[in-house]
């Protein structure tokens, strides 16, 4: 079983995303965007957002943060949930 733990982590994990395929990590991370927004998960939103300033794709933060702080209600510059 844990020669099959491991074959799978090689395969799987360690070859994400493939050489020929490099915008496949960010297509995953805005597939993420939608799943967590529709789920209104607020942390996994902010680390969706981090992800994707991280690849320069700033705009796209930025409709995750969007997304995200259209859900919370801010008083005095504070999120009060």
């Amino acid at each position: 079983m844990k020669t099959q733990i491991c074959d799978y982590f090689e395969k799987v994990v360690t070859d994400y995303p493939e050489s020929t395929r490099p915008h496949q990590l960010q297509r995953a991370i805005i597939q993420l965007q939608k799943v967590f927004g529709e789920l209104q998960d607020a942390r996994a939103m902010l680390g969706v957002s981090v992800a994707l300033g991280l690849l320069k794709l700033y705009t796209e933060a930025l409709v995750a943060i969007k997304r995200l702080s259209g859900n919370m209600t801010w008083q005095k510059g504070r999120c009060i949930r």
